[in-house]
């Protein structure tokens, strides 16, 4: 069993996407938004896509802020351009709060499993030299 149906294909089409802004609705934007997708992806080669699409799921910032609780709908967080955020992300402690620390694709080292999995380790590491814990990854096992 595949995916797709015998002699059909599957694709998966994954834009980077801004943060919704405030007031802004992604249903607003998106037929256009896929308009411009679905043209650059024949002028690269894809000939024909558009007409031969027979199932389409959308999975927007609204759903991302629907399902998840995401800020602004965004998995990278709302300022995912290094212009906007100079290439950093908020880091593990809180600056503002002491005993408030951060985890997350929003935080950095950033989105993805690994980023977000990397993220958990450094606030986890950070706080144990908060609190001079005893760092889990130099634990001798024997």
């Amino acid at each position: 069993m595949t995916q797709a149906p015998e002699r059909k294909e599957n694709l998966f089409i994954l834009t980077h996407v801004p943060s919704l802004k405030e007031g802004e609705d992604w249903n607003v934007i998106e037929e256009q938004y896929r308009d411009v997708v679905l043209t650059k992806l024949e002028a690269m080669g894809l000939e024909g896509l558009r007409d031969s699409i027979e199932f389409e799921e959308r999975f927007t910032p609204n759903t991302i802020q629907q399902l998840y609780g995401a800020n602004g709908g965004s998995i990278y967080g709302v300022a995912t351009d290094r212009k906007k955020n100079g290439g950093f992300k908020i880091p593990a402690r809180s600056q503002i709060l002491s005993n408030l620390y951060f985890v997350g694709g929003s935080t950095h080292p950033g989105g993805g499993v690994p980023m977000v999995t990397l993220s958990g380790q450094l606030t986890a590491d950070a706080i144990n030299e908060d609190f001079q814990l005893p760092s889990i990854n130099k634990k001798h096992i024997g």
